[in-house]
């Protein structure tokens, strides 16, 4: 990768008769001694390309980063007889208990059909039927959250907050988390599930970092209640997590977070979840009663920005990632098309630049947002942004052909662009591993730097050999 990146040239500005390059390089090309007028229409074109590929590049921050296959419609689901399957565990053993219900291998159900099984998993269900006291009262708080997730709870005089947590469910594991700053890392996680063999469980983890080692199960800062001991219960297609915790203190507003898999844990190890959120909830008394269908009320708002992140992974990769190194491929190879190849590269290097501007701006407002503790990321970002501002500037400073300290101002222009591309192209794998982004992410940037690195690699040898 080193090679590839360090062979980018990022050529001068310059309509002249001839460019000086590093005594290791020869080559010239010849143009009028005046700069000839603009091609706008090439110019036009090429903005709207640009522009057409923007535009899906953004479209990321809806995708999510993982996809599950297509589900079974709705009715291939046991509705018709409501077989419960219940574990429970003790505060302080951690002990399960066998389940009766057999293994549902069906992915989670999406779209519409999580839709139906919303109406079915709604506020409206009767709980008594299939809980166990004391969550089986009608007194409980509800509201829909996200992803068809029902989140039930009430307080009591002496700060022991009850929680049901409902959600679809065929296979996987389903989990809540209580985190100080809405971050997974450093959070408690009660997650319950159904294993392969039958068995259900419902287990307290401590999310130490953001990979499956790191989640460590029987640790946690969550205090269970000895009142009742938690228990998960699959009813129908929809699993219900009921727990009691105790605190010290009323609690009023709490950062949670909602994930969930649709691959169960392999020996107490959790599997990467496929999707999950993060909200600031209010557990009020009266806060988050409402059992609208819409999880945008008062009583809860979004806390972690996943949108923002999404945004400034997708502008960086694009701006620092794709077009600048568009910009310096086309300036040192396609010198024969003058003047063609000048208007192309200015062109393209300051959109590049504005775009990874964007990206650098949303990654300001992110640490502004979760203040991240990512030293290396945030300085090495820093430095590029200064690099780029750097050949901004040097771009309306650069002196006459003629001038004697022409050759000097190529050799800066050259390897200040080619520092910034190779720390650039470092820096976006780094955010890519830190931010979590998943598989999809690493395999389209991984797709983008191996194509760079072979068009650079054939003509760099094409440019030698002709």
């Amino acid at each position: 990768m080193t090679v590839g990146i360090v062979l980018l040239r990022w050529v001068p500005a310059t309509t002249t008769t001839s460019t000086t390059i590093p005594s290791s390089m020869a080559s010239s090309s010849s143009s009028s001694s005046s700069s000839p007028p603009p091609p706008w229409p090439t110019m036009a074109i090429i903005i709207i390309i640009i522009i057409i590929i923007i535009i899906p590049k953004l479209h990321l921050e809806a995708i999510p980063l993982t996809t599950t296959k297509p589900n079974p419609p709705l009715h291939r689901f046991p509705q018709m007889l409501p077989r419960t399957t219940h574990a429970t565990l003790s505060p302080l053993s951690l002990y399960d208990v066998a389940g009766v219900f057999p293994p549902r291998p069906n992915p989670r159900p999406v779209g519409s059909d999580r839709a139906v099984c919303s109406q079915i998993n709604g506020c409206s269900a009767d709980l008594s039927a299939f809980l166990p006291a004391p969550f089986n009262v009608s007194g409980l708080s509800c509201r829909p959250m996200w992803n068809s997730f029902i989140l039930r709870h009430s307080q009591n005089q002496d700060n022991i907050l009850s929680i049901v947590l409902s959600s679809p469910y065929t296979s996987g594991w389903v989990g809540i988390a209580f985190s100080n700053d809405g971050m997974m890392t450093g959070s408690s996680a009660m997650v319950g599930w159904i294993g392969n063999e039958g068995r259900a469980y419902i287990k307290q983890f401590y999310l130490g970092g953001q990979t499956s080692s790191q989640a460590v199960v029987n640790k946690g800062n969550l205090l269970l209640s000895s009142d009742a001991a938690p228990s998960v219960v699959l009813y129908g297609a929809s699993i219900y997590l009921a727990f009691q915790l105790k605190f010290q203190a009323p609690v009023t507003r709490q950062a949670l977070l909602f994930a969930y898999s649709t691959t169960p844990p392999m020996n107490y190890r959790l599997t990467e979840h496929d999707d999950k959120t993060s909200v600031s909830f209010d557990f009020s008394p009266g806060a988050s009663a409402s059992t609208s269908t819409s999880p945008s009320s008062s009583s809860s708002s979004s806390f972690y920005p996943y949108e923002l992140k999404r945004n400034h992974g997708a502008l960086a990769m694009f701006g620092w990632g794709v077009l600048l190194p568009v910009g310096a491929i086309v300036a040192r190879y396609f010198r024969r098309r003058d003047p063609l190849w000048y208007h192309l590269h200015v062109i393209i290097q300051f959109v590049g630049f504005l775009i990874g501007l964007a990206g650098a701006v949303a990654g300001i407002a992110l640490y502004n947002r979760v203040h991240s503790n990512f030293t290396t990321h945030r300085g090495l970002g820093v430095f590029i942004l200064v690099l780029g501002s750097l050949q901004v500037i040097a771009f309306f400073l650069r002196p006459d052909k003629e001038s004697k300290i022409r050759k000097y101002w190529n050799w800066y222009h050259h390897w200040v662009g080619r520092l910034a591309l190779f720390l650039a192209a470092v820096n976006i794998a780094l955010g890519i591993q830190i931010g979590g982004a998943g598989d999809t992410w690493k395999a389209v940037y991984g797709i983008l730097l191996a194509v760079i690195l072979i068009s650079v690699t054939v003509l760099e040898i094409a440019f030698w050999v002709r």
